[in-house]
């Protein structure tokens, strides 16, 4: 038995979407036993069992857990012609995980894994300053969205056009705020 599938092993697509996640097998001659193939979510935490999500043995196809969660996953081709590849519709941030494809014909067993990022984009963001408000004093423009995925980045821009105050900082790759060490003539056009 070989899984033959060389899809990527992290997908990522956003909320909402369906996703593919491939898992082609090819059995050898002496694979002669039943079929079971079984996609699982795996567990982050090794010391607890993996969640059985779908599988298909004796011909049929079976779901495990939550209906409203297990109906969206389906198997998108023949199971038993080699193509154990499942699709999972309406992506929710609950299904970002490593999802774990067994197939099995005694004796043959190979397996693959594939990590699943279900993307959201971000809400509209909440933007403050903090700092001395007197003349001269330093002064941070903030923002967080209170939803996205991450990493999410903010682009600073005066309103006016032009370049920023060349003593203007941004911390954090993008993500931080930017900071004023003194706010002077032409701050508040930022």
């Amino acid at each position: 038995m070989e899984v033959t599938t060389t899809g990527p092993q992290t997908v990522q697509k956003a909320r909402g979407e369906t996703v593919k996640l491939g898992c082609t097998y090819t059995p050898g001659p002496q694979d002669i036993g039943e079929l079971d193939i079984e996609w699982s979510h795996v567990n982050p935490d090794m010391t607890q069992r993996d969640q059985l999500v779908l599988s298909y043995t004796g011909g049929q196809t079976h779901r495990y857990g939550d209906p409203g969660v297990s109906a969206r996953f389906s198997f998108t081709g023949s199971p038993n012609q080699g193509d154990a590849s499942i699709a999972v519709s309406d992506l929710r941030p609950s299904d970002t995980a490593t999802y774990h494809c067994k197939v099995k014909k005694a004796p043959g067993v190979d397996m693959r894994k594939v990590t699943l990022v279900v993307l959201v984009p971000p809400s509209t963001p909440k933007c403050w300053v903090e700092g001395a408000e007197e003349k001269g004093g330093p002064v941070s423009l903030r923002c967080k969205s209170p939803q996205g995925s991450t990493p999410m980045s903010y682009t600073w821009s005066r309103e006016s056009g032009g370049a920023m105050p060349p003593t203007a900082t941004q911390s954090k790759q993008q993500t931080g705020p930017v900071t004023f060490p003194s706010a002077g003539p032409g701050a508040s056009d930022l």
